[in-house]
């Protein structure tokens, strides 16, 4: 129980800024980005076979839910943040219905290299958005490379406090590596909370994720035209997709290294349960 207990509070630190960061890529609020997590895991947990798995917003179903929102082009931020729960809700009905069909042997044909490309990318781009947040400049709108040029064109105006605090952070999380037992992600939100308590950050210009609303946000269906429909749906296949390849290529490649067998069938329905999870408390997509 207690290394149980270790674990659990280790990987509930982990998810706790994870989820918030990949909410805030995404477009949701903090809150419901977290009940996401939580609605995920309990739901794979009910159905799902892999012990090791953690079912929870992740960085290329992020990224690949924000661009397929802003596809849709609609104005209110409002609908457009229904727009979204709409389609994690339709991703996991794919899900549902592809593992009936039993289509798992579909992530035989993705090409590994390709899956590597896309996650070396989205980690670049993952890394050089959070760079760009520490500095504490608005970029404003664009992609992230534009961003970046427009922080380096401020550097005088670079918030030497946030850099300072992010520097930190990431020199301990490298020197705790070396230790692999010691939980490095509960440490520094540890130690983050307690700077945040005894220095006023905010006075140095610091952003704080602050009072966190934990909302059940009931289901409701966004009011769009037949042609955001469509679109809708139609972003919702390759959005699937990435989960599914993301999701898979994890969880056989723990499998094999544990010398255990998962079904990915059985993984599909269980992926498609944890997003209608997601969905049904108003949160994102979860692979």
């Amino acid at each position: 129980m207690r290394r149980d207990g270790v674990a659990g509070v280790s990987v509930a630190a982990l998810l706790l800024p994870e989820a918030i960061a990949y909410g805030g890529l995404a477009g949701f609020p903090p809150g419901q980005a977290l009940v996401a997590a939580l609605a995920g895991i309990a739901a794979y947990a009910l159905v799902g076979r892999s012990r090791v798995a953690i079912v929870a917003p992740t960085s290329a179903s992020a990224a690949t839910l924000a661009a397929a929102t802003a596809s849709l082009a609609i104005a209110d931020p409002s609908q457009r943040l229904l727009a979204a729960v709409a389609m994690v809700g339709l991703v996991g009905l794919l899900f549902l219905v592809a593992g009936a069909l039993r289509l798992g042997f579909v992530a035989a044909f993705v090409s590994r290299p390709v899956l590597r490309g896309f996650a070396i990318g989205l980690a670049a781009s993952i890394v050089l958005r959070q760079f760009i947040a520490t500095t504490g400049v608005a970029p404003g709108d664009g992609n992230v490379l534009s961003q970046l040029a427009v922080t380096l064109a401020h550097m005088p105006g670079w918030n030497g406090a946030s850099l300072a605090i992010g520097a930190v952070a990431l020199a301990v999380a490298v020197l705790l590596r070396r230790w692999p037992a010691v939980p490095s992600a509960l440490i520094l939100l540890a130690l983050g909370a307690l700077t945040a308590s005894i220095v006023d950050l905010r006075a140095w210009h610091v952003p704080l994720v602050g009072a966190i609303d934990l909302t059940f946000a009931a289901p409701r269906l966004p009011l769009l035209d037949r042609a955001h429909w469509i679109a809708l749906a139609s972003a919702a296949l390759p959005l699937a997709l990435i989960v599914f390849v993301e999701s898979w290529g994890t969880m056989r490649s723990l499998a094999l290294n544990r010398g255990e067998s998962v079904d990915p069938n059985r993984e599909l329905v269980a992926i498609g349960v944890a997003n209608l999870a997601a969905a049904g408390v108003g949160g994102q997509v979860v692979g």
